[in-house]
C-alpha cells in the first residue's frame, strides 16, 4: 500500500514540480543601474560621471557585509526621497541587486 502523502496528489492530478528561482541576469541588472542608478550613484569601479555627494556607490554596497541581498532588495522596494519610485518589478530588483553584488571585491 502506498503512503497518502503519494496517493492524494496523484488522485487529484496533482504532481510535485521543483521550485525554480529565476536565474539572475546580471546584464540586465547592469542595464537597469544605466538607466535609473547613474545619475546619483557610482554604478561601477571605473565610472567617471560626477554624482551627487551621500548616495553610496555600488561598489561600496558591494563590499559592506551589512548590504545583504535582503536589506538591498528591501530598500529598493521602498519608495524613499531623494530616490525616485521606480516600481520594480521582483525580477528587476534580483538582477539589481545581482548586479551589485557582482561588484564584490
Amino acid at each position: 500500500m502506498k503512503p497518502l502523502t503519494i496517493l492524494l496528489p496523484a488522485l487529484f492530478g496533482l504532481t510535485a514540480l521543483p521550485a525554480t528561482a529565476q536565474p539572475v541576469d546580471v546584464d540586465h541588472g547592469r542595464a537597469l543601474a544605466e538607466t535609473w542608478c547613474i545619475n546619483c550613484h557610482v554604478i561601477d569601479r571605473e565610472q567617471t560621471k560626477p554624482v551627487p555627494a551621500g548616495p553610496p556607490s555600488f561598489p561600496a554596497l558591494a563590499d559592506n557585509p551589512d548590504a545583504t541581498e535582503e536589506r538591498l532588495a528591501s530598500f529598493m522596494r521602498m519608495p524613499h526621497p531623494p530616490m525616485p519610485n521606480m516600481s520594480l518589478t521582483n525580477i528587476e530588483v534580483q538582477d539589481l541587486v545581482g548586479y551589485i553584488r557582482s561588484l564584490k571585491q
